[in-house]
């Protein structure tokens, strides 16, 4: 009797079991729901707060293969500079490259394909720039064993003589120089060398600074005449002693427009991107010694930076189109 009783309660408390289950059940995927929306939740707020504290990676616009400046394997002194100033905006450098300099800002920056220009020229209006982070210039350069050549500016006599034969990058300011002093027509085959005997018109022509330097070395021309920054590593690696020296900045047309050969770099991003602009311009300032670090170390001749920026600065070679 005991047993059957006991039997009798075993099965109503199974039966009360079972229909228990669905309920457990019911309630354990709530529990899993519950748990699945608070990791979404929690997730979104970190992503949240990983934006509002600038943690999403710093987009560079950069070239492909623009050394000494920028290329995919980070060998560029704009390459170097990127990353600290991402570091100290707590940020991850993911690059967005390019191959044709002339469609930068156009087809990457304006399509929010990416969020910074290293090495914008100042004031460029087609975006928002820093202050300044350094200032160099156009430099004559040739072998140190050629003495010196009296070479400070464009009325040098050693340039106009037609014997001497002139390197440079087409379009630039010595180009400019070249014709006033009536020597372009003269060195006319070695832009045309330089352009791997290519028109500019309606396509982009990567112009390598080392080739010119190259041309130095082995005798193809005297003196070269290039963008410091662009020539500063290949003069430094130079087996062959040269010499490196700023032009004097008094260059003129014959209608006395000034021709200008020293220019203030900066960093651009869209116009409409000023909380950006604010965190580079302090990022700029706090990292001043690093960035200052790496220009040197790259060789490349710094000039004082005037506090107020000017607006005439844009002719700069390889300027980001």
């Amino acid at each position: 009797m005991v047993l059957a009783v006991l039997s009798n309660v075993r099965k109503d408390m199974l039966k009360e079991v079972d229909a228990m289950k669905p309920i457990q059940l019911s309630l354990a995927k709530l529990g899993l729901l519950l748990a699945t929306s608070i990791f979404v939740m929690s997730s979104n707020a970190i992503a949240a707060e990983d934006a509002k504290d600038g943690k999403e990676p710093l987009r560079i616009c950069a070239g492909e293969d623009e050394l000494p400046y920028s290329n995919t394997n980070l060998e560029g002194f704009e390459n170097r500079i990127a990353k600290v100033l991402a570091d100290e905006l707590g940020r991850k450098v993911e690059y967005v490259w390019w191959k044709d300099a002339r469609y930068v800002v156009r087809d990457f920056l304006d399509k929010d394909k990416c969020d910074v220009v290293i090495g914008a020229d100042i004031n460029d209006p087609r975006m928002a720039t820093t202050s300044p982070y350094y200032k160099s210039g156009y430099v004559f350069i040739y072998k140190k064993d050629k003495g010196d050549l009296g070479l400070t500016d464009w009325n040098s006599e050693y340039l106009k003589n037609p014997k001497t034969q002139i390197g440079w990058i087409p379009e630039t300011p010595p180009e400019v120089m070249l014709v006033q002093i009536e020597r372009f027509v003269d060195m006319f085959q070695y832009k045309a060398e330089i352009s791997n005997y290519k028109s500019p018109r309606n396509h982009y022509i990567k112009y390598d600074p080392s080739r010119v330097v190259n041309d130095v070395l082995n005798g193809r021309v005297d003196v070269a005449v290039l963008w410091a920054p662009a020539a500063a590593r290949y003069v430094k690696q130079s087996s062959v002693p040269l010499v490196e020296k700023l032009v004097v900045d008094n260059a003129k047309k014959s209608n006395g427009e000034k021709v200008p050969h020293q220019f203030s770099v900066s960093i651009g991003v869209r116009k409409s991107d000023t909380e950006l602009e604010s965190q580079l311009e302090r990022a700029l300032v706090k990292r001043k010694n690093d960035v200052d670090a790496i220009l040197r170390a790259e060789g490349i001749p710094l000039l004082p930076i005037e506090k107020a920026k000017s607006v005439s600065e844009s002719f700069v070679n390889g300027s980001k189109g």
